[in-house]
């Protein structure tokens, strides 16, 4: 039998709310009592009753003493409507449980440079525990990159510093906000007392080049201190400032979210620079196509708990 297209404007004629409303009534066989099983009240449930009784051109409702009895059109569409609000809070509101442990699938994960080395390892720990049928798949790229990829499905989710290029249809999850420290060797630097941005500046600098531009935040803060830093070099690549950091007399001041890198490294020294405007908020982007995606949720996660770890506050 062929099946007749659907006529999504005949829907106009008639709100569909109103058949959770006439619904209710088939239930309760009473207004009040509908009304209440609604959470509205009886003069909103009587002027629904009036409105489907317009639409349909059928009374539906008849008082009978205290019960208001259906009308052989009600007893005809009672079961039928009843039917199609079940199966649509099945599909709306009852989402399947997924089962990580049994999941195969890839997300892929868009980075801005030098985060691959921090947060990798700590997030397949987390998925072979959980989600051993979960590969992740990264790839840098610039801040201002990520948006465009995200839109292009070139990737999943994205760890991003905010800046324009968000739109509506972008879901953000803000993280944390990061704060500076300072890096260098101790067999390379031997700073005379601690270790501050007066200190720094002393030094030449090995920058982070995450736009291909040397002024950042740093040089911003610095510049209000009256200071200036000596660049000597601007990578985005931790693993090509870590050598620099090893064999020179230089100094990085790294948003604090890769300061764990340095940490394991016996040689490196990782100061708190405890400034208040010296700084950066970090935060998750996805399409909101993916809002409810089980597996994104539990990567979401995954990495939120990682970010706030290791660039929350140090002692």
């Amino acid at each position: 039998m062929d099946v007749l297209p659907l006529r999504h404007a005949d829907f106009r004629r008639i709100d569909l709310n109103l058949l959770v409303a006439f619904d209710a009534l088939m239930a309760e066989r009473h207004v009040g009592r509908a009304a209440a099983r609604l959470f509205i009240g009886q003069p909103a449930m009587s002027h629904a009753l009036a409105r489907l009784r317009e639409a349909l051109g059928d009374p539906l409702f008849v008082r009978a003493g205290n019960r208001m009895e259906p009308s052989a059109l009600a007893l005809e569409l009672g079961p039928r409507v009843h039917d199609w609000l079940e199966q649509a809070h099945g599909f709306l509101f009852a989402r399947e449980q997924v089962d990580l442990a049994q999941v195969r699938a890839t997300v892929k994960l868009g980075l801005i440079a030098g985060l691959e080395a921090m947060l990798l390892p700590p997030l397949m720990q987390r998925a072979s525990a959980v989600a051993p049928g979960l590969r992740l798949w990264s790839r840098q790229f610039s801040r201002n990159e990520l948006p465009a990829a995200i839109d292009a499905e070139d990737v999943d989710l994205a760890l991003w510093v905010p800046e324009p290029g968000q739109r509506d249809w972008h879901g953000m999850q803000h993280l944390v906000r990061c704060g500076f420290d300072a890096v260098y060797a101790r067999s390379q630097v031997r700073p005379d007392g601690p270790m501050t941005l007066e200190t720094a500046v002393r030094y030449p600098q090995v920058a982070l080049g995450w736009r291909g531009e040397e002024d950042s935040i740093v040089d911003e803060v610095m510049a209000a201190r009256g200071l200036r830093r000596n660049v000597i070099a601007l990578s985005d690549s931790q693993l090509a400032t870590a050598r620099l950091l090893a064999t020179m007399p230089v100094v990085s001041l790294q948003p604090r979210i890769y300061s764990g890198i340095y940490r394991d490294m016996p040689d490196m020294v990782v100061t708190p620079l405890d400034i208040d405007e010296l700084g950066m908020d970090i935060g998750l982007l996805w399409h909101r196509r993916r809002e409810h995606d089980p597996v994104l949720d539990f990567v979401r996660r995954a990495i939120a708990a990682i970010v706030q770890g290791q660039a929350g506050p140090q002692g």
